[in-house]
């Protein structure tokens, strides 16, 4: 279903970028600011940051959250 593609494809960007330092990045900008990755995750840079952001908007994902 077309739920199911927008799903996956917010999974592989999540995935993309190392699962817990994207977690972090989308729930500050959903206006949760959990602070830095614990180790052993390295926080995003800004320009990953941009992008992964770039990316959820182009997939609508903040219309699902």
């Amino acid at each position: 279903s077309r739920f199911q593609i927008i799903s996956m494809r917010i999974i592989q960007q999540y995935g993309k970028y190392n699962g817990v330092p994207a977690g972090k990045v989308i729930m500050k900008n959903l206006g949760l600011d959990m602070g830095v990755p614990r180790l052993p995750f390295d926080a995003m840079s800004i320009n990953q940051e941009t992008e992964l952001m770039k990316e959820l908007k182009r997939l609508d994902f903040f219309n699902y959250v």
